[in-house]
């Protein structure tokens, strides 16, 4: 095989690749129900309607929690704590009511971002 010929080669190759790879991604992220979980919106405590989509191409924990549930309690002070640390955003998504999740956050002192699924 000649030079010109491998360089041929190896540039279709590149391309067959990158183009798998943005297909094969596109695919997964279509059936894996991301772009459903991104539409998806939540009320913050003072009412205005978030999309999650709002932090897309962020490093983003969104964690789901209730002010009944005892491991969330503990948790959610430590997410607070060590998420920034390592560049990480954390929003809540509180499954209880506005009242109770504005208590719970000033009692325990949860800085992040607090959205409401269950108003």
């Amino acid at each position: 095989m000649e030079r010109r010929e491998a360089l041929i080669l190896g540039a279709a190759g590149a391309a067959a690749l990158v183009a798998g790879a943005l297909v094969g991604a596109l695919g997964i992220q279509s059936s894996s129900g991301a772009g459903k979980l991104l539409s998806a919106s939540y009320p913050d405590l003072s009412g205005r309607n978030r999309r999650l989509a709002e932090w897309q191409g962020r490093v983003t924990l969104f964690n789901f929690w209730a002010t009944w549930c005892a491991p969330c309690r503990e948790e959610m002070p430590l997410l607070d704590m060590v998420c920034p640390k390592f560049g990480v955003e954390v929003v809540g998504i509180g499954i209880d009511s506005v009242a109770k999740i504005r208590e719970f956050t000033s009692n325990v002192g949860v800085r992040y971002q607090m959205l409401v699924a269950d108003a």
